[in-house]
């Protein structure tokens, strides 16, 4: 019995540790930035961050495992602008790695979301900036 009750408890914990998944046009509350594996707001969301504007410049890593080079669709409800990284933090980035993106803006599929290089944004994310 306390074996049992023991492995419950793990499957409960373990299940409460795994990232939600999106449903179908999922939406991101707000004052919060969010990240989704598939472009319209599905798979698993990566990202859900809250900031404020007057909070200043705010920086990210994407986790390196799940959602590191794996983000296709983003909104973003906070009053602050945002650069997508295509490295990890502390390495330097040029121009035909980074994407400057909007406030209070929604991104359905970063395919179509291109870089001054000419570069899509689309599974290409490590980390980000928040500019506020």
């Amino acid at each position: 019995m306390f074996r049992t009750i023991t492995t419950l408890a793990a499957a409960t914990v373990a299940a409460l540790l795994v990232a939600p998944t999106a449903s179908a046009g999922e939406s991101c509350p707000n004052d919060t930035i969010c990240m989704w594996e598939d472009g319209g707001q599905t798979g698993t969301r990566y990202v859900q961050v809250e900031l404020r504007p007057g909070d200043g410049a705010r920086i990210y890593e994407i986790d390196g495992w799940d959602g590191d080079n794996e983000i296709s669709s983003i909104i973003n409800n906070t009053g602050c602008e945002f650069t997508l990284r295509a490295e990890d933090l502390g390495v330097e980035v040029t121009g035909a790695g980074l994407w400057r993106l909007g406030a209070r803006s929604r991104y359905d599929d970063l395919n179509r979301v291109f870089n001054d290089a000419g570069v899509s944004a689309n599974d290409d994310a490590e980390s980000f900036i928040l500019w506020c």
